[in-house]
């Protein structure tokens, strides 16, 4: 028989059904991702409980990898804006779209 030795036991797992230790700034973070998901549909966009961190990646062709990160709501928007700007691939079927998810216009 194996004996443990004395002192404080593992601690406990966070709830499976919970994912990450709930605490109200981690229901900020995944509210801020889901209203952000909605706004931008043409992204993946996750919080990160343990990094408290925002995180985006492209569901349209682009030119490199990317993936966005930051702790800000607004500021993921305007790098959302700017990598898909600068990175996504003009390609028939994988064209720009709007804010609203509308096909933007072709200069």
């Amino acid at each position: 028989m194996t004996t443990r030795p004395p002192g404080p036991g593992p601690t406990a797992d966070p709830d499976p059904d919970q994912g990450c230790p709930a605490r109200h700034h981690e229901r900020d973070g995944y509210a801020a991702a889901e209203q952000l998901q909605a706004q931008r549909p043409q992204w993946v966009i996750m919080y990160g409980c343990y990094t408290r961190q925002l995180i985006a990646w492209p569901k349209f062709a682009v030119s490199r990898r990317v993936i966005i990160t930051t702790r800000y709501p607004d500021a993921l928007i305007s790098r959302l804006d700017r990598a898909e700007h600068n990175y996504r691939l003009h390609t028939p079927g994988n064209q720009p779209r709007t804010a609203d998810g509308s096909a933007a216009s072709q200069p």
